[in-house]
């Protein structure tokens, strides 16, 4: 039914915790480790383990890629959970819903207090990010600048294999272990999944539990982190005329171009102004130091948040338990934190 696509590099004790969570499941996972030195623990035999050593995480995204042989698959990093009845309950949407190519849920922050072994809850994802491509109004052109403006991630959700194709063909002709190096690869994984989903469907965000998150850098005493972060990497890949670089444009036009016959101008004019211009706002909210009751009722408004965005729905209530509950476990188990 689905591939699990995990991505690690130099963390094992990471990807340990990761296979004890997956190995619960009956999805196929497959693994791509970057490490220097290949994992040694024991894997259960539906795991595909491949270690290829000093590539970057763009690399390691296409090489999973090329490996899925489901009808679906899903990114997952190593700190992430995702609940295995939103995953399922995902591909039955896309099983009935063929003009979507991509679908994801609620995603929800969990994160560790001074006490590494003590889970406390952070902040979740705002409600804004519930979002349907197919509402969108006007032609293929304006679809696409509008994908261009969301301001969440669905790299990490449910994807047709047409999509992944799409992915990988952005990159002919460049051969990735030499080139589009450093932690640029990470942030070029995230912004060119937009062009992918583009050329294969509609994207929606649906109304169930998908995935929790562990957060190791917020500080989970403060409300929020002191920063807005804007997307202005995309900004300047876009101005940028490197041969490699124009290569992957070139590519993505040509896809564009066969499907919708329009050519996509790389310039301001199809990218939000402010991703150029607007500098980081600084965010002055002081930091709040939870008590015992304060983070009582912490736990109660984001149970009361899940219950609100899931429309009470006791099943996706009950999964999101379920995961919370494995992934406790399995973290006080296995303590990464340094």
């Amino acid at each position: 039914m689905i591939d699990i696509l995990i991505i690690t590099k130099e963390r094992p004790l990471y990807l340990k915790r990761a296979i004890e969570y997956w190995k619960n499941s009956s999805f196929n996972i497959i693994i791509a480790d970057g490490s220097k030195n290949p994992f040694k623990g024991n894997l259960p035999s539906f795991f595909d383990y491949h270690h290829i050593p000093d590539t970057t995480m763009l690399y390691r995204t296409v090489y999973l890629a090329n490996k899925v042989k489901s009808k679906y698959a899903a990114y997952c990093a190593d700190d992430d959970f995702h609940s295995f009845d939103g995953l399922k309950g995902i591909c039955e949407f896309l099983d009935k819903n063929e003009t979507y190519s991509c679908a994801q849920g609620i995603n929800l922050r969990v994160g560790q207090k001074e006490d590494p072994q003590s889970l406390v809850f952070g902040t979740a994802y705002k409600s804004g990010i519930a979002f349907d491509s197919k509402k969108i109004a006007g032609d293929k052109k304006n679809l696409l600048i509008e994908m261009l403006k969301f301001k969440f991630l669905f790299t990490y959700a449910v994807m047709r294999r047409s999509m992944l194709k799409n992915y990988t063909e952005f990159f002919d002709g460049i051969d990735l272990k030499k080139s589009i190096t450093g932690n640029v690869s990470i942030q070029l994984f995230e912004d060119l999944m937009f062009y992918a989903l583009f050329l294969s469907g509609h994207y929606i965000t649906l109304p169930l539990f998908y995935t929790l998150r562990q957060n190791q850098i917020q500080n989970y005493r403060s409300i929020n982190t002191s920063k807005l972060y804007l997307n202005d990497f995309f900004a300047e890949w876009v101005k940028r005329n490197d041969k490699e670089w124009q290569l992957v444009k070139n590519n993505i036009n040509r896809l564009i171009n066969n499907k919708y016959s329009f050519t996509f101008n790389f310039n301001e004019e199809y990218v939000l102004a402010k991703c150029l211009n607007q500098k980081i706002k600084k965010n002055n909210n002081k930091i709040r130091n939870y008590g015992y009751l304060r983070l009582k009722l912490n736990h109660l408004k984001i149970n009361l948040f899940i219950l609100l965005k899931l429309n009470f729905n006791i099943k996706n209530y009950i999964s999101f338990r379920r995961v919370l509950k494995l992934m406790s476990k399995i973290i006080k188990k296995n303590n990464v934190e340094k």
